[in-house]
């Protein structure tokens, strides 16, 4: 789920979802990590990068953390230090967040289903769209969404890695 490769997959669902995506990105190298499963391997040699794909939408937009309350950017650099280094995107793991995209054109809200894969996705969506739910229902029960969410005419995605897919008891 390397941000800098998905293009290809942002691109086919913005056609889908009818709208665009320009290219005025900017490709930052962030810090360098090892995956997951590095430390159950005897790789010792394979490190990876983790990259941010910054445009107007993604710096000018904020997001508010339901748990936290609290705003944050797109991209949370002071997770550098954190044990994931995937938490850079969106501040990692949370059951429901709200991304605002004040530079928008487009009235379009989203609601996103995700695990912690769609992370680094969701901010290539962002000029499509004036607000995006991210909800991960790992962490929270679907029956207290309308608590949090008012279902009314909102574009849905569904975006799990297929480890959840094929666990789907985590999902409440």
């Amino acid at each position: 789920w390397k941000q800098e490769d998905l293009f290809n997959v942002a691109n086919t669902i913005a056609n889908q979802m009818n709208f665009d995506i320009t290219n005025n990105n900017v490709i930052n190298t962030v810090t360098t990590f090892k995956g997951t499963y590095a430390g159950r391997l005897s790789v010792t040699k394979d490190i990876d990068t983790i990259k941010t794909i910054s445009n107007p939408s993604t710096l000018n937009s904020s997001v508010y953390n339901y748990e936290t309350k609290k705003y944050t950017k797109i991209y949370d650099y002071d997770k550098i230090k954190s044990l994931d280094k995937y938490d850079i995107y969106l501040s990692g793991a949370s059951s429901i967040i709200d991304i605002v995209n004040p530079t928008s054109n487009s009235n379009k809200e989203l609601i996103v289903f995700r695990d912690s894969y769609g992370s680094s996705l969701i901010p290539l969506l962002i000029e499509g769209y004036k607000k995006i739910t991210v909800v991960d229902i790992r962490y929270v029960s679907s029956r207290i969404l309308n608590n949090y969410i008012k279902f009314n005419n909102q574009d849905v995605l569904f975006m799990y890695s297929i480890l959840t897919i094929n666990n789907s008891f985590s999902m409440r």
